[in-house]
């Protein structure tokens, strides 16, 4: 955290993964979304936290999410390592 508080504009992880229960239901939360999955990506849950704060409206069949639903689909496929700062 020291380097982001010392120059607050830098990259920093592109998202925060967790797993809850097993490690098939698992969460990536970003600057914008919420997505998780509960054993494959057909269960899965997207909540756009700008327009949708609350998280009351699942958003991952709606076409205009197309893109960072396989965003964030790929990077918790490829794990925490994925969501890390460039160098």
């Amino acid at each position: 955290m020291k380097p982001l508080l010392e120059q607050p504009g830098r990259l920093w992880k592109r998202g925060a993964i967790t797993m809850h229960r097993d490690p098939q239901h698992r969460a990536i939360r970003t600057e914008r979304y919420l997505y998780w999955e509960e054993g494959s990506s057909d269960d899965a849950v997207l909540f756009d936290c700008q327009t949708d704060p609350g998280q009351f409206v699942n958003v991952v069949k709606d076409p205009k999410y197309k893109d960072p639903v396989a965003e964030l689909h790929g990077l918790l496929a490829r794990g925490w390592k994925a969501c890390l700062p460039p160098k």
